[in-house]
């Protein structure tokens, strides 16, 4: 309160500008861009990964099968 006896404002935030907060956001996002990845990226590179996985599985199998003489 403004009346009360020694009050001063001396430790009052002022609100910035929206342009300040604006530009303040996209220095941080350009700034971070590289060390978060995106969720769908980061699925696309867990799924290339899991076909990579199977197929290699697959191979792993047939290989199996051919040295006991089993029949694909």
């Amino acid at each position: 309160m403004q009346t009360l006896i020694g009050w001063n404002d001396a430790g009052h935030v002022p609100t910035p500008a929206p342009t300040v907060v604006a530009a303040a956001r996209a220095a941080l996002v350009e700034e971070r861009k590289d060390t978060v990845t995106p969720e769908p990226a980061r699925a696309d590179a867990e799924l290339v990964e899991l076909q990579q996985l199977i197929t290699k599985g697959n191979r792993i199998d047939r290989a199996d099968d051919a040295s006991v003489g089993v029949a694909a």
